[in-house]
């Protein structure tokens, strides 16, 4: 062989080898991760109807509510949004949170503000209730 011809083909097996290493950008499996992340909430009551509450972290795309509920939601910046719930609550999923990466559900944190009862309409005393995110 001459030597031109060996310094190609050592080239040829370098570029192939690093050809086959993967760079930092994440791909496959290490990729972002997008669905939803569930609500659950935690009630004392048992005469919930209405509940307002927020969800602050990373990004949210969207919230879909439990079978039975309505909700409205008011969009407040890219990383929270306002909900309000309509229906008969009961501890439990509430509805769930479309997220563009389900693995970083820990970023995700939500805060009740109100809730109303539901055949009197009153205020309920938020002691006892919460509203968790996880996967």
């Amino acid at each position: 062989m001459r030597l031109p011809t060996r310094f190609a083909l050592a080239g040829s097996l370098v570029l192939a080898a690093m050809a086959g290493c993967g760079g930092d950008t994440p791909t496959g499996s290490n990729g972002p991760t997008p669905g939803p992340l569930t609500l659950t909430l935690a009630t004392p009551s048992g005469d919930d109807g209405a509940l307002v509450f927020t969800v602050r972290g990373a990004l949210v795309q969207g919230f879909t509510p439990a079978a039975g509920l309505t909700a409205y939601t008011t969009p407040v910046g890219q990383t929270f949004i306002k909900i309000i719930l309509v229906g008969p609550l009961a501890s439990g999923p509430v509805g769930r949170l479309q997220v563009p990466d389900t693995r970083n559900a820990t970023n995700y944190t939500a805060s009740i503000l109100q809730a109303a009862s539901a055949t009197s309409y009153a205020p309920q005393r938020l002691s006892g209730y919460s509203i968790g995110v996880s996967r």
